[in-house]
């Protein structure tokens, strides 16, 4: 039998291939880098055996794995929708204040079914409106004024009893 060149090289690390030359006797890797290459794959194998079997919440079909460390209880974004959508269903319904649409709000102060009609809703003109004090119609620059000037709005709450009298009270838009 013939010596072989290969047969006098010694152990290889399992890795990369290179010689285990002047390691340990029980060396399997030649250093940290290729032992934890090798252990990342190995815990990477194991999560993804691991979400082998899975079934969809909505339809009961399979879920195939996914690479990604994301476990995901759908088989599809359909489903995903469908599935999500079962949560929010009757939670607070509403009518959208922009375009009259039904919808289901995720919070008791949502007023818009969407972004868009948010946006739109929020560039709505403020309209001229009479004044809650003197009558005077004034141009609002914000849709909860009630008063054309702070004058006015002092005086309301004088009448109120909120605040006391001040004798420099005179309304800015009547005169």
């Amino acid at each position: 039998m013939a010596l072989n060149l290969d047969d006098l090289r010694g152990p290889e690390c399992l890795r990369c291939g290179k010689s285990l030359e002047g390691k340990r006797a029980d060396a399997v890797y030649c250093g940290f880098k290729c032992y934890m290459k090798d252990y990342r794959q190995l815990e990477k194998d194991a999560r993804l055996e691991a979400k082998q079997g899975r079934i969809c919440a909505v339809c009961n079909g399979p879920i195939a794995p996914s690479k990604r460390g994301k476990v995901t209880r759908y088989c599809s974004i359909e489903c995903q929708r469908v599935g999500n959508g079962n949560k929010a269903a009757g939670r607070y319904p509403k009518i959208c204040e922009h375009c009259g649409d039904s919808f289901n709000a995720h919070y008791r102060q949502q007023r818009f079914c969407s972004q868009w009609c948010r946006g739109q809703g929020d560039i709505r003109k403020l309209h001229p409106k009479p004044c809650e004090w003197c009558g005077a119609m004034f141009q609002p620059r914000r849709a909860a004024a009630r008063f054309c000037s702070t004058s006015c709005s002092a005086r309301w709450r004088v009448s109120q009893g909120r605040t006391k009298p001040s004798s420099a009270f005179k309304c800015e838009a009547v005169g």
